[in-house]
């Protein structure tokens, strides 16, 4: 069994017998799939225990296969997709008992991630990163899922069950059992799209760079008093629209940027606004360096975001200013 602590007062160990009976389906194709994944990904040694297929091979934990398929009931919540590998470990909280996974569950359609055990009221957000047959063919495309897949993973609730050298192995693992998948798609039915359809709304985009959590939005009647200090204090005529900010609030007044329908603002503590017209700006030029988002002029940005956030604003501005969201 599979026990280990975890920082937020859990424990990790092994699920419960009571997985759901659902087997893969009996095809050939999609047999030789789940085999190929299963002869990659399971053998070493060292994540031995963190790797999990629907097949029943040799595995140092005798209820393997009812491992995969309770991870597959939790990740998937109902989805019709396919599972073909499960890639983590089973959290159980000390307080409520409940028990969930937490890891890589590698399907024909997605990488679905749980990056880290919930809290005992909050449920941690599972994560979907489609497939795609990108034009560099699989193990490039392959690479690149699980890159976007790993970057938000807690690694501290794992790293300590694997030997040093380890979590590139594991995520090797990973890259294989969906370089396989992209290859099954390609010899069948070719159903995964060639790029993932890109949102053209602002709230769907916003959405897709994961900064729901940094970005204001003008409507949201959460923000309303911190809107209001802020039209006050960038001194924001009326008659221009608020699309979003990243800004923040101290007892010095609320500073960070503003992006409008027709300019960039911004404010920093104890200096006054700054602003640029969004006519004439070249989104290729927009960039984030440091604490300060330059576009046209250097607009400070909010001091808690980190470097990710900051990347994907830059992208979220230089796609509004180039016209590439509807709004």
């Amino acid at each position: 069994m599979l026990v280990a602590t975890i920082d937020d007062g859990g424990t990790m160990t092994d699920p419960d017998d009571d997985a759901g009976d659902d087997e893969v389906g009996p095809d050939a194709e999609w047999g030789r799939l789940v085999g190929e994944v299963g002869q990659a990904t399971i053998g070493d040694p060292r994540i031995a225990r963190l790797v999990f297929v629907p097949a029943a091979v040799p595995h140092p934990f005798e209820d393997a296969v009812e491992v995969f398929e309770r991870a597959a009931t939790q990740l998937l919540a109902g989805s019709a997709e396919r599972p073909v590998a499960f890639l983590g470990y089973h959290a159980m909280n000390r307080l409520t008992r409940s028990r969930e996974a937490v890891g890589f569950l590698v399907t024909d359609r997605a990488v679905h991630v749980r990056d880290a055990p919930s809290g005992v009221i909050l449920r941690a957000p599972v994560r979907r990163i489609p497939l795609v047959r990108g034009p560099e063919g699989p193990a490039a495309s392959a690479a690149a899922t699980v890159a976007a897949a790993a970057g938000g993973f807690a690694w501290q609730h794992v790293d300590h069950l694997l030997p040093p050298d380890a979590r590139p192995v594991l995520l090797g693992a990973l890259e294989r059992a969906v370089a396989l998948t992209l290859e099954h798609d390609a010899r069948t039915s070719r159903s995964l799209p060639a790029a993932v359809p890109r949102a053209r709304g602002l709230i769907g985009r916003i959405a897709e760079l994961e900064l729901g959590d940094v970005v204001r939005l003008p409507d949201d009647p959460r923000h309303r008093k911190h809107m209001a200090r802020l039209t006050k204090a960038l001194a924001l005529p009326a008659e221009e629209q608020v699309l979003f900010t990243v800004t923040d609030q101290t007892l010095g007044g609320p500073y960070g940027v503003v992006v409008t329908g027709t300019a960039i603002r911004s404010k920093d503590l104890m200096e006054e606004p700054v602003a640029t017209p969004i006519a004439g700006l070249d989104p290729t030029a927009i960039h984030v360096e440091g604490a300060h988002l330059h576009a046209g002029d250097a607009h400070t940005l909010p001091a808690h975001l980190e470097d990710a956030q900051r990347t994907a604003l830059e992208t979220l501005v230089r796609e509004h200013v180039g016209g590439a969201l509807d709004g």
